[in-house]
């Protein structure tokens, strides 16, 4: 993980979010991660799962972090590229 990254977990873990809140999972486990494994690097869809948890809580971080905020919302294509389609072949 990038200081950018553990800063953003830290970041989100002080807002306390519920247990069923939005992201929470992840942000436990990415917390886990920083603490134990901190040069284990992000898969794409953590990296876009993190960027998309600091947009959703956007207004609650604001003004409390020193990192850049999202101005929208990240798009999963930027992070996960897709595969182009494969013809299909018969079955039978």
């Amino acid at each position: 993980m990038t200081p950018l990254e553990i800063e953003k977990v830290a970041a989100l873990a002080l807002l306390r979010i519920p247990d069923v809140g939005y992201g929470a999972v992840l942000i436990r486990n990415l917390g886990w991660r920083a603490d134990n494994e901190p040069k284990a690097p992000l898969s794409r869809k953590e990296k876009y799962l993190l960027e998309l948890c600091c947009w959703h809580y956007r207004r609650a971080l604001g003004g409390t972090v020193t990192f850049e905020l999202p101005k929208e919302k990240p798009v999963q294509a930027n992070y996960i590229p897709q595969r182009p389609p494969q013809p299909q072949s018969r079955l039978l």
